[in-house]
């Protein structure tokens, strides 16, 4: 079903959004992206949402993509980054990781390397894959987190833990924006996050990233973008 167009109204609490249609309705809608959206939505600005098939669920639409306040289309599903890195590792597009293919989603981790931890996608190799979903830009680059996060820390220590266990780890930011041509940790952020991303990448962990073509019908793999450590902006 093709999405809905509709005005942004605001955010109550976390999951929820109040949207209005073209006709004037208003509607809410669900949003599980629980991070700030830092320059993804606008009050008044357009948005994209899907409507559910299933006639139980208490909100039957959801938050798919924004218009920026800079007029970019930002995809904010957070479900979303798990189908287009699928999607970008059939296609070969990491030489890094080439001819590797997804054996499961959602794996637990062996207890003797990240109890308690899943890991995103599980690579025949075996190869360990933690799936980062980025929204916000400054100056070209891509930044994540934009709020500190002990999460996102864990994981990199999780991916640490499987390269000196002899396996392979990868670390891929998806960036379901248009105006990034490089992804950067946000150093002043969260600057512990930035410091186990240069750890994880000296220990061998693989860090890759990828940019989704966002439009008001579909969010589709793009293309790998460089990963760097300072946040430095560059040039197509």
């Amino acid at each position: 079903m093709p999405w809905l167009e509709a005005r942004f109204l605001g955010r109550e609490k976390r999951f929820t959004v109040h949207a209005e249609l073209p006709d004037g309705t208003r509607v809410l809608a669900h949003t599980n992206n629980t991070g700030r959206m830092t320059g993804c939505v606008r009050e008044g600005g357009r948005c994209w949402l899907s409507r559910a098939d299933n006639p139980r669920r208490k909100l039957p639409y959801t938050l798919e993509v924004a218009e920026s306040p800079t007029g970019v289309l930002v995809g904010v599903n957070t479900a979303t980054p798990g189908r287009l890195v699928t999607e970008a590792l059939a296609a070969d597009l990491w030489p890094e990781l080439t001819g590797r293919r997804v054996v499961r989603r959602e794996v637990r981790y062996p207890e003797a390397l990240a109890a308690g931890s899943r890991a995103d996608l599980l690579l025949d190799g075996p190869c360990w894959v933690e799936i980062k979903n980025v929204t916000w830009t400054r100056d070209g680059v891509a930044c994540f987190p934009d709020a500190p996060t002990a999460r996102g820390r864990k994981h990199l220590r999780d991916l640490m833990a499987c390269v000196a266990s002899g396996q392979d780890a990868a670390l891929i930011f998806c960036v379901q924006r248009s105006d990034a041509c490089s992804v950067a940790p946000a150093q002043d952020i969260d600057p512990e996050y930035a410091d186990l991303l240069a750890q994880a990448v000296e220990t061998g962990v693989m860090v890759l990233a990828l940019r989704a073509e966002v439009g008001v019908s579909a969010v589709r793999a793009g293309r790998p973008l460089p990963v760097v450590t300072g946040g430095l902006p560059c040039s197509e």
